[in-house]
Parts: C-alpha cells; sequence; structure tokens
C-alpha cells in the first residue's frame, strides 16, 4: 500500500504492475498516469480526494475498482469501455451520474451507496452481465427509468423507498421523524 502519494508518474513504466493500493493518500488527486497501464487488474483508492480518473476505460485488465470515499470524485466517464471491469465500488463519493457505464461490457457489481447527488441509475439500463446494484442512502428515488434483465439481483434496500414514504406520512400527520440504520462509511 501506498500512503501518502502526490503523483503516479513513476507508474507509468512499470508495466507489469497489476495491483495498486493507495488507500488514504490524501493529496493524490489524478490517475491519468495508470493510462492504458497492460496489466493492472485492481485498483483501489479509498478516501484519497481524486478528480481525475482519466484513461483507466483504456485499462485492458481492469476488473475491480474501489473509489470508496473519494468525495472530490464527481463522474465516471472515463472509465466508459473498459472492457473487463467487472466491479466497481464508488460508494461515498460525489459522483453525480452513471453515464458510460453502460459501456463497459463485463460490469456486473456497483456499490454507490451514500452518493448524495446521483438521482437516476438509467444509463445502468445498458450494462449487459450487471447483477447487483447497490444504492442506499443516494438520491436515488425509484428504478422505474432502468430498464435491466431480470436477473439483475437489486440490492437498493426497498426499505429506503419505503422508509421515505413513511417518513413522508408521518409529517403529514404530524407524527414526528423516524430514524433509520444504515451502512456509513
Amino acid at each position: 500500500m501506498l500512503t501518502g502519494t502526490e503523483t503516479l508518474d513513476g507508474l507509468k513504466r512499470c508495466l507489469h504492475l497489476e495491483s495498486v493500493n493507495l488507500t488514504d493518500s490524501c493529496r493524490l488527486t489524478s490517475l491519468a498516469p495508470l493510462a492504458g497501464a497492460p496489466r493492472l487488474r485492481t485498483l483501489n483508492v479509498r478516501g484519497c480526494p481524486l478528480n481525475c480518473i482519466d484513461g483507466l476505460g483504456t485499462c485492458p485488465e481492469l476488473k475491480n475498482v474501489s473509489f470508496r470515499c473519494a468525495k472530490e470524485l464527481m463522474s465516471l466517464v472515463p472509465l466508459a469501455g473498459a472492457p473487463q471491469l467487472r466491479v466497481l465500488d464508488a460508494s461515498w463519493t460525489g459522483v453525480r451520474s452513471v453515464d458510460g457505464l453502460e459501456r463497459c461490457p463485463q460490469l456486473e457489481c456497483v456499490d454507490f451507496t451514500g452518493c448524495h447527488e446521483l438521482a437516476s441509475l438509467a444509463p445502468l439500463s445498458g450494462a449487459p452481465q450487471l447483477r447487483k446494484i447497490e444504492a442506499n442512502r443516494s438520491a436515488v428515488r425509484h428504478l422505474d427509468d432502468v430498464h435491466i434483465s431480470a436477473q439483475v439481483h437489486l440490492n437498493y434496500v426497498w426499505v429506503k423507498l419505503s422508509r421515505h414514504r413513511k417518513k413522508s406520512a408521518m409529517r403529514a400527520h404530524g407524527d414526528g421523524e423516524m430514524t433509520g440504520g444504515g451502512s456509513n462509511p
């Protein structure tokens, strides 16, 4: 694990690199030097202040990515077309849209828990292998605009939707506020 890392420029020459763990590298803002890394399979950049993931979609072997708690990350478009991407953890990030992920042909599992700016999962409709979606504590309120195979295991936590309705009903009746559980980062 590399903590305290500010730049990845030196990794451009590491052609056999398969796994990178940069958890809590509090000065790392860009992953652009990893663009096209030929053997990179696993990338963990939990808790980094990332704002640039340009070129990750060109990593031919990238399968598992965790951006968890990368609060500055707003867009996942640079992952578009990642040919082998299977698992994406973008929980507790600033992600506002899932545009581009439908062009990841092997994508199976996504986690957008705590993405308070994410209101729609509609672009995921085009992800042919998608099997699991987690979107607890996000701004997603319905799945009407998501057209996915019936094989998808929606771990959306329907309780959130019903809890939201119960809160609205309770406020209308003056019964006070309900509290709910959920996982935090």
